[in-house]
């Protein structure tokens, strides 16, 4: 079995959970979609913010917005404060070339995305986060 599919293996879930997929870059947004696909998730794909803001208005209970930090017509925060009024449940996850100053490490994933299984742990991660007392539990 190769490394492609023994991630996508590893990583599969069946709980059905919607990302909205925000990437300027055709291409980059069809393969990652298709490897979320293939790990069991919904996937949505926008490859602007407002394709992204259409389909967060049209559709309910988007559990993950996963976008780059920079986006050529809309600045991430416009984007994270809008969509956190249309879908208050979701989480937020960003994809960054380099290295950024934005605080929380645990949101960002790193492009490129050399280690397909990283990007896929690094989603899970982000929607389902382990509770403080746990990972209180786990660090000591």
């Amino acid at each position: 079995m190769n490394f492609y599919r023994r991630a996508m293996k590893t990583f599969q879930t069946d709980s059905a959970e919607i990302i909205l997929l925000v990437e300027d870059h055709p291409c980059l947004c069809e393969v990652l979609a298709t490897v979320l696909r293939r790990c069991g998730y919904r996937v949505l794909t926008a490859t602007d913010g407002e394709r992204a803001r259409r389909l967060a208005r049209e559709t309910s209970g988007i559990d993950l917005l996963l976008g780059p930090i920079e986006l050529p017509e809309m600045r991430r925060e416009e984007l994270a404060v809008w969509f956190s009024t249309v879908q208050p449940q979701a989480r937020v996850m960003w994809t960054a070339t380099g290295h950024h100053e934005l605080g929380d490490a645990e949101s960002i994933i790193e492009k490129p995305y050399i280690y397909i299984d990283a990007f896929i742990r690094k989603v899970r991660v982000a929607l389902n986060p382990k509770p403080a007392v746990e990972a209180t539990a786990i660090a000591a």
